[in-house]
């Protein structure tokens, strides 16, 4: 039987990636809706747009979930079995210059999908959490997700993600809709954020600009590519869980910001760069460390891409990025 899902932010980076996927399986028929914002004022929500329409001849309706979902078209909401919400302005940094936007984006506009979700009442809800909502807690072996608690958050994008996580948890116990929070581990990829470190990285060896790394080596990162991002999400899609789960969304272990760097530069073909040490900011955590126990204990196991592979695949998109806004005079890229 074709599951019928819909995902918000889809021309978003995770969103955009899961759209392909999932859209790619004849068991699917996924519906995908965006404002086409970017937090990043770029024209990636577009281009992400327009390659899915090329690939899979799909098309993003363009919708605001800050709106009244009652303008939410009927016959889009037909038979929905599953709605995974991406829509949402990301980012740490950026969250602690705009609060107010992101409290738009992260949080109203949430109060609106719970009851699109109430309405529509589908057998799962998905939505985007965040690996921030930890603060700067850490484990040896990986932090499980037992120990958020709301206590310890370091910005200000970390709390409207915990404060999605308390609304979704209270709506799942008055509704019975079972609800999952992704609780996504550095995720990245082609079509990614500009504001990413992998991405600044990128541009400053490419024009021969020093790395700024914050505190020792960066600190380190549960870097997770997408692709295994968007293999997880699905095999969720397909599990039995019920109730209000919390899961980390991560694949591989942990490795250092620097190492991240060097295997970028390593796909660049840039055997050596400059590199400076400055202070970490108090928004910003030291390192992340997903457990994954207790989402291996539903899904199995994730075979996670490796590095150098991933850095492979992302310059060669990142050039032909760069070329194409050249052509187009966006020579700020």
């Amino acid at each position: 039987m074709t599951k019928k899902i819909l995902i918000t932010g889809a021309a978003g980076f995770i969103g955009m990636h899961l759209l392909d996927h999932l859209s790619g399986n004849s068991e699917y028929e996924v519906i995908g809706i965006d404002n086409f914002n970017g937090a990043n004022g770029t024209k990636l929500p577009l281009m992400r747009s327009q390659y899915l329409e090329k690939k899979r001849n799909l098309r993003i309706v363009n919708i605001d979930v800050r709106d009244n979902i009652s303008k939410i078209p009927n016959h889009l909401l037909e038979n929905i079995n599953v709605i995974v919400h991406l829509a949402a302005w990301p980012g740490v940094k950026n969250g602690e210059v705009h609060p107010h936007i992101y409290y738009q984006h992260n949080v109203s506009a949430f109060g609106n999908i719970l009851e699109l979700v109430e309405r529509v009442s589908p057998d799962k809800f998905f939505f985007a959490s965040s690996s921030s909502v930890y603060g700067g807690k850490n484990e040896k072996g990986g932090i499980t997700e037992s120990l958020a608690d709301g206590h310890n958050l370091k910005s200000f994008y970390s709390s409207t993600k915990w404060a999605n996580e308390i609304l979704a948890q209270q709506f799942e116990r008055l509704t019975g809709i079972p609800t999952i929070a992704l609780r996504f581990f550095t995720v990245f990829g082609t079509f990614g954020r500009p504001d990413m470190a992998y991405w600044k990285f990128a541009k400053r060896l490419v024009h021969g600009d020093p790395i700024e790394f914050w505190g020792k080596n960066g600190g380190s990162r549960n870097f997770t590519h997408v692709t295994n991002a968007v293999q997880i999400i699905e095999k969720l899609i397909e599990s039995n869980l019920k109730g209000y789960q919390p899961l980390n969304i991560a694949a591989g272990e942990p490795i250092s910001t620097k190492e991240m760097c060097d295997s970028l530069a390593k796909s660049l073909r840039i055997n050596q760069y400059l590199q400076t040490e400055i202070d970490r900011p108090n928004f910003d955590v030291e390192n992340t460390w997903a457990n994954t126990e207790k989402l291996q204990s539903v899904i199995g196991f994730i075979q996670p891409t490796k590095l150098d592979d991933a850095m492979d695949e992302f310059v060669a998109w990142y050039i032909a990025f760069i070329q194409q806004m050249q052509v187009e005079g966006e020579l700020s890229w």
